[in-house]
């Protein structure tokens, strides 16, 4: 699935969403590998491997006036030094109210859940050769939403996308990665 091709799908589905009862979003990811280590996932090494992908967002609770909790499902696709689709599930919380709402609407998330590649990733394989790679990680994301304030439906959205063999506890495996990623999210 290309970029051109997920725009098109988050244009299409928009109007759909604003339809719907409850709270949904759309958005729309591309990053690059910017490490893997499940010691440090904030070290910095920069790698030629990139995702793109489609994230449809359900919000299942409201904790007012400060909390949301979140249900995601994610497609993405890699490319660059490794090949495969990757399936993500988690849950998020994530906290709507700043002093500074008035300029700039932003909210933070954090989630946890699942990631499941079709192949092992060759690149997790490489950077992490004394435990291997495997299919199924857990998964977590810290996330930072920006809109413009009041009642717009769009923001930019910063994450950091992380797959972790949570030290063993996954047929153990110690692999991790983790992306930079930026995307344009669209809320009902």
């Amino acid at each position: 699935m290309t970029l051109a091709s997920m725009t098109v799908l988050v244009t299409v589905l928009s109007p759909l969403l604003a339809q719907a009862e409850s709270d949904w979003a759309v958005s729309v990811y591309g990053g690059q590998w910017i490490g893997a280590s499940n010691d440090d996932i904030m070290s910095l090494n920069v790698k030629d491997t990139y995702l793109a992908g489609l994230g449809v967002i359900y919000e299942f609770e409201q904790s007012p006036p400060h909390v949301r909790w979140e249900l995601e499902g994610q497609i993405l696709q890699h490319f660059g030094l490794q090949h495969h689709t990757e399936f993500v599930l988690d849950i998020a919380v994530r906290w709507v109210t700043y002093p500074w709402d008035k300029w700039i609407d932003t909210s933070a998330a954090l989630g946890a859940g699942l990631s499941f590649a079709t192949e092992e990733p060759e690149l997790e394989k490489k950077e992490n050769p004394d435990t291997g790679a495997t299919k199924l990680l857990h998964y977590l994301v810290f996330e930072l939403a920006f809109a413009p304030p009041g009642e717009s439906h769009w923001s930019l959205v910063l994450r950091l996308h992380h797959r972790s063999g949570v030290w063993g506890l996954f047929d153990g495996v110690g692999s991790a990665s983790t992306f930079a990623v930026i995307g344009l999210r669209y809320r009902s």
